[in-house]
């Protein structure tokens, strides 16, 4: 069976950080991540000098890749801060058509974290997103993992709050399969029914 998976989270939460740890074998998990369909990565390779310059006709690529994708029944990832619906409607078209798909989504317990990462790597990497927009993608993406958990197959969340990552909760079609003592509170927030659900199973 083809699978979509989705690699998400709010800018900053440390998405690419994530894959390359696993990538790198730094970091273990019990699955797979395929080829990612990235937008940053595609605008790099336009423009290394100013990706932000090649950001809408990266984004445009990566709409074509994922369009390809699909069609030809192939398994592939996205990055995404699953801040709007185009992901949420990617995920009804893939399922649709006999997709798996699942998710991997990481975050940070407060979005002025976010918004001190985004700053730091962007003096580095030349890519930059305004502090308001990070503030505001944050907040609609944990509302859209809320939204979207029960529908995937399976859903890994990690807190990258600390030093390192951590995994909290792993859910597949919205049932909690593995979980962390002491979750953080944003977890806690956005799972909110599945954990309140969970607990009615347990009794």
């Amino acid at each position: 069976m083809a699978e979509l998976h989705l690699i998400a989270g709010p800018n900053g939460s440390g998405k690419s950080t994530f894959v390359r740890e696993v990538r790198n074998g730094r970091m273990t998990v019990d699955y797979a991540i395929p080829r990612i369909i990235n937008p940053d990565e595609l605008a790099v390779a336009m423009n290394s000098l100013n990706p932000d310059a090649a950001a809408a006709a990266a984004g445009r690529e990566a709409l074509i890749q994922r369009e390809v994708s699909l069609a030809r029944g192939e398994t592939f990832a996205i990055e995404t801060t699953l801040s709007g619906n185009s992901e949420r409607r990617l995920i009804e078209i893939a399922m649709a058509r006999g997709y798996r798909v699942t998710m991997t989504y990481v975050a940070l317990e407060h979005p002025e974290d976010n918004v001190s990462r985004v700053e730091r790597r962007a003096a580095i990497e030349r890519r930059t997103v305004p502090a308001e927009v990070v503030r505001r993608r944050y907040e609609r993406s944990l509302s859209n993992l809320g939204d979207v958990a029960d529908t995937l197959d399976r859903l890994d969340v990690f807190d990258n709050s600390g030093q390192a990552f951590r995994a909290t909760l792993t859910l597949e079609r919205g049932r909690i399969v593995a979980r962390a003592p002491n979750l953080p509170a944003w977890t806690q927030r956005v799972l909110r029914v599945q954990l309140e659900r969970d607990r009615g199973f347990e009794r």
